[in-house]
């Protein structure tokens, strides 16, 4: 492919000059990025160069599950080019053990950046630490954003449209670099390529129990958390808390007597959170429209209703933003994936809601009281500090 062979090539130049240092590499690919033709490029045109020539450069971590497919389409030995294609799946909250630079080809995705400062370390593969969102940016094409190695950026990205595809430009994994780490809210830091093949076929096992044999699963997985170590327990409790909360509630009483009472809360904590990513990620498999997919994620995400509202002001009026919640609010309510009764609500009365005006009628007032205790809704009704009462003098 002439434009992405130009862009390599334009990239190993440059960086020679700057002695294969790696700390010159983001800016350099970033550059790179932004005075190439790549925005001439989409999914059809990668696609249709992949199945119409004979040869593709070698497919670096072709066992890759980072991508729907990730396909590479320029390899170097000190770096290579990969565009990611993104169905359905979103990326978990990450750093990176390599630097280097990437921008949207095709869709948008919401990006989300943190920090993490660790507090209780377990283990080198686990870290419990306070979790905090920095920024939120609404990338659409041609955007571009720099890659840094390790905890300096962490990120996650939910992509809005399918398929999306993402154009990186990165080095290949620096020893350097501290462990990448997988990110859970609301503070833990885990290592997602940790591999140990007893911990790996007894959690095999356990599921072939949980599967065939019901009425023993608490038995055995007890057995094993009397003796696992911190990360085999964490992934049994989240085994356990995919089958449900009994079985949960149980497996955390036996944790606790091995762990203590306060880690296995933190444990809580984490699954807590990550039932309500499979909720956001089960109702993103009904919803097409790119504008409700973006709430969707800024939901999973932010705080409150202003932090949501002016990640859409970043592409249109306050106004505008308003109005377009409320009409992705609407299509989320009536979707019915959240099985919320929304069906004769009008838009402007939702749009009366979002911006702190009383409820005008008996089903509004019940739309406001379920969005106040629906786990996922309740940043739509949730003021920032200090402005709960603004809205009410207001009124």
């Amino acid at each position: 492919m002439t434009t992405i062979d130009t862009l390599g090539e334009r990239i190993r130049e440059q960086w020679e000059k700057a002695h294969f240092d790696r700390r010159a590499f983001p800016p350099l690919a970033s550059d790179a990025l932004a005075h190439s033709d790549v925005q001439k490029l989409g999914a059809d045109a990668i696609l249709d160069w992949v199945t119409s020539r004979d040869g593709l450069p070698f497919q670096h971590h072709f066992e890759s599950a980072f991508g729907q497919p990730p396909v590479t389409l320029y390899w170097h030995q000190r770096f290579y080019i990969v565009a990611l294609f993104w169905a359905d799946a979103t990326t978990a909250i990450h750093n990176h053990s390599f630097t280097g630079a990437y921008t949207i080809l095709s869709g948008e995705s919401l990006q989300t950046l943190y920090s993490f400062q660790p507090v209780h370390q377990i283990s080198e593969q686990v870290v419990f630490g306070d979790l905090t969102l920095q920024s939120t940016r609404w990338l659409t094409k041609g955007d571009i954003e720099s890659i840094l190695p390790g905890p300096s950026f962490i990120h996650a990205a939910f992509h809005l449209e399918s398929p999306s595809v993402t154009l990186v430009v990165r080095t290949h994994s620096e020893q350097q670099v501290d462990l990448p780490y997988e990110y859970l809210r609301p503070g833990l830091a885990l290592d997602p390529f940790h591999r140990d093949q007893r911990m790996t076929r007894r959690l095999q096992c356990l599921q072939l129990i949980a599967g065939t044999m019901h009425d023993r699963y608490e038995h055995y997985a007890a057995r094993l958390l009397e003796h696992a170590d911190f990360y085999t327990c964490l992934l049994i409790l989240q085994q356990a808390a995919e089958r449900g909360p009994r079985h949960l509630e149980a497996l955390c009483h036996v944790a606790e007597r091995r762990f203590g009472d306060d880690t296995v809360a933190r444990i809580r904590a984490v699954l807590g959170h990550r039932a309500l990513d499979a909720l956001v990620l089960n109702a993103r498999r009904h919803i097409v429209e790119p504008g409700p997919r973006l709430l969707l994620g800024l939901l999973l995400t932010q705080p409150h209703f202003e932090a949501i509202h002016a990640c859409v002001s970043q592409r249109m009026s306050a106004a505008a933003a308003t109005a377009a919640l409320a009409k992705w609010t609407g299509v989320l309510l009536r979707s019915g994936v959240f099985k919320v009764d929304a069906q004769d609500l009008s838009d402007r009365t939702i749009e009366e809601l979002l911006d702190g005006l009383p409820p005008a009628s008996e089903h509004a007032r019940a739309l406001t009281r379920t969005l106040k205790t629906h786990p996922l809704l309740q940043p739509l009704l949730r003021r920032a500090a200090g402005r709960e009462k603004r809205a009410v003098t207001a009124v």
